[in-house]
């Protein structure tokens, strides 16, 4: 079975943000400036990321902190021990 992957994009003052995801709703990435190669792109924003992107705006529009990281969401499958 393959996994899709989707991703919602954003623009800020000095970047585009990408926020991608797969179909179990697990974040498996955010990148700034990245193009992004056999993903789907979305226009709006999922419920599950709501908040995560309106923290991300408000950190890259602002410079507000960002309140909490929804490690549940995060892929950390490939991350190191150190990472972890």
């Amino acid at each position: 079975m393959e996994i899709r992957k989707f991703c919602f994009k954003f623009e800020t003052s000095f970047c585009e943000v990408g926020i991608v995801w797969n179909d179990s709703g697990i974040i498996t990435g955010i990148s700034l400036n990245d193009n992004h190669v056999n993903i789907k792109v979305v226009t709006e924003e999922p419920a599950f990321l709501r908040e995560t992107v309106k923290q991300l705006k408000e950190y890259f529009h602002d410079g507000t902190p960002i309140r909490g990281v929804p490690w549940y969401l995060i892929d950390q499958a490939a991350w190191t021990p150190f990472q972890s």
